[in-house]
């Protein structure tokens, strides 16, 4: 029990998770007392539930305390987001990292983090600030850092393996590659090819098309799997909102999964059906936008090209592997740390208002 201004006595509510009205106060600074005082002021947990072990009374305030630290550092997280909306660069990384110090254990984050570096290493190589390769692997590999401890935290974040993934193939390191593929289809796809039973992720077909790619056409033994990539291709097929250039994409790994296992007859059809996919596309842009075949097929020439080097392959019964993973090009996905939706807070820590820093470069 406390006493509040009037004298009387109130109690604090054990919520362990207030909103605290960051939405409407002047500052994050604002609320540490605010903080501290229901920190100090929690009801006992023997109060709450009787007839507990201490060891579980221990654990719960363990818990409710990371529940408190994880307000503030959401707060900051948010706030470290509209800074960088404002160009104050060095004060968004602040921001997060703080945050990071008041829960090491935020997923989102460190995920957050991770792509606030790449999009200032970004901004700062096209500024000409960092011309140095050990000012660009500064950034890289914290970013990189970053990105993987978020997958160590949540195993369930897709968008940290998927990024994990480009990394890893980067790296020449296809290992590692298909294990952050394989966690990707696993969180965003259903049944039977993953876990998503309540669809409460979108599909993630970029990472199930380049997962069933390699195990249809890895060079390496211990990648080869053409019966898991056909059961992969099904899956992809079925998916809502497949684009014609990723269900052609679909039915080329699928002729290479038949042609693994040895139908090269099949696997020709496919590539012929693949490849008349991809040109009826393209025919369909330059009428749509009034340009030539040849300028809406641009981006596209790479993959159309191995799929005629894979057809006189598959011709002669022979296998066509893939070490560079050709692709078609895709609409680009924009990983933008800036989704200032939702946020908790309109004002920065000191009381400082947003809208005091827009328009203003940093420094």
């Amino acid at each position: 029990m406390v006493r509040n201004p009037g004298g009387e006595t109130a109690s604090i509510l054990y919520d362990d998770m207030p909103r605290l009205e960051y939405r409407t106060n002047a500052s994050l600074d604002f609320h540490r007392p605010v903080l501290k005082t229901i920190r100090d002021n929690l009801t006992p947990i023997p109060a709450i539930i009787p007839d507990l072990s201490n060891a579980l009374t221990g654990r719960c305030q363990v818990t409710r305390q990371l529940n408190l630290a994880h307000i503030e550092a959401k707060a900051y997280s948010d706030a470290s987001k509209a800074k960088f909306t404002f160009r104050r660069y060095d004060d968004a990384l602040a921001y997060l990292k703080h945050a990071l110090t008041l829960n090491p254990n935020y997923a989102e984050a460190n995920y957050d983090l991770s792509l606030m570096l790449q999009r200032i290493f970004a901004i700062k190589v096209d500024s000409g600030e960092i011309k140095d390769q050990s000012g660009m692997d500064k950034y890289l590999n914290d970013a990189r850092a970053f990105m993987f401890r978020t997958t160590e935290i949540d195993d369930d974040h897709w968008k940290a393996h998927s990024a994990m993934a480009d990394v890893t193939l980067e790296e020449r390191n296809l290992m590692a590659c298909v294990y952050h593929l394989e966690q990707c289809v696993r969180v965003t796809m259903g049944a039977p090819v993953g876990e998503d039973i309540l669809n409460s992720h979108p599909d993630n077909l970029e990472s199930l098309i380049f997962l069933s790619t390699i195990y249809a056409m890895s060079p390496d033994s211990q990648l080869q799997n053409p019966e898991k990539s056909l059961r992969l291709v099904e899956a992809g097929i079925q998916a809502v909102d497949v684009s014609p250039i990723q269900k052609a994409q679909l039915i080329s790994t699928q002729a290479a999964a038949h042609a693994m296992l040895g139908d090269f007859n099949t696997a020709q059809q496919l590539i012929n059906s693949s490849t008349n996919m991809i040109d009826n596309f393209i025919k369909e842009v330059a009428l749509l936008q009034g340009i030539s075949p040849a300028e809406a097929g641009r981006g596209y020439e790479e993959f159309l090209t191995d799929l005629t080097l894979r057809l006189g392959y598959y011709a002669e019964g022979k296998l066509y592997f893939n070490n560079t993973f050709a692709l078609p090009r895709q609409a680009p996905v924009p990983e933008n740390p800036l989704d200032l939706n939702n946020l908790q807070v309109p004002v920065l820590p000191g009381g400082a208002d947003l809208n005091s820093g827009q328009g203003t470069d940093n420094e």
